[in-house]
């Protein structure tokens, strides 16, 4: 039961780190303006 424990508290900061990585590149690709556009009027 431990081993699970820790296995995920040791994937929650990865996952984490992996969302925000990937919205980080979403924000470059795209840009602020596009991705608020496409939020206000999908």
């Amino acid at each position: 039961m431990t081993t699970f424990i820790i296995r995920r508290l040791l994937l929650l900061p990865l996952i984490v780190l992996g969302v925000s990585l990937i919205i980080f590149s979403l924000f470059q690709i795209l840009g602020p303006d596009k991705l608020l556009a496409s939020y206000v009027n999908p």
